[in-house]
């Protein structure tokens, strides 16, 4: 199964995923939710409301983008990170658009159902989106998670992505230490 980079996922976002101001502050949470050497094999911008989805070796990490209201006429935004573990799903379905709803990723959990809605997706993308969910959930319940990458892929990217933070001025030098430190296992 292929492994995507983040520096790839960040160079396809829509426009007006991450709006500019937020950018940095997007990364920063994507890297601290990810665990090192965790390889991204599928990767979907909704542009709206679902943001960013990443499935990974054994979950899927969701980091949406909510509209937050500013007195009457404003809005910011607010980020969210959201784990869904392949390990506590049990199926996946999807439901296609209709005139009154999105297109759906629907995680049945032992504890729960998970509806992601998908505002701007075809339908061939939404069918292999589920099919790379399947495989990767059939993977990890069969006692065989996909083996992770070499440290010389993922991880060298990520310390790429720290370096480029720190170089942006989006991390001070104490948030770089300990963001390498965490990367690095330490």
């Amino acid at each position: 199964m292929d492994m995507i980079a983040l520096e790839v996922v960040y160079a396809n976002a829509p426009e007006g995923a991450v709006p500019l101001e937020h950018r940095a502050d997007h990364r920063r949470r994507v890297l601290a939710a990810l665990a090192p050497t965790e390889p991204i094999h599928f990767y979907f911008w909704d542009a709206d409301v679902s943001g960013l989805l990443l499935f990974t070796d054994r979950r899927i990490l969701q980091f949406p983008r909510l509209q937050v209201r500013r007195g009457l006429f404003s809005f910011t935004y607010r980020f969210e990170t959201q784990e869904y573990p392949y390990s506590a799903i049990l199926r996946v379905e999807t439901a296609r658009p209709t005139f009154f709803e999105f297109a759906r990723l629907i995680l049945h959990c032992r504890d729960r159902a998970v509806c992601i809605g998908l505002t701007r997706i075809d339908p061939e993308a939404h069918e292999a989106m589920a099919a790379t969910l399947r495989q990767l959930v059939t993977a990890w319940q069969g006692g065989s998670p996909p083996e992770p990458e070499q440290a010389t892929g993922p991880l060298a990217d990520r310390l790429k992505a720290l370096d480029d933070l720190l170089e942006s001025g989006a991390l001070d030098e104490t948030e770089y230490r300990q963001a390498r430190r965490r990367l690095l296992g330490g």
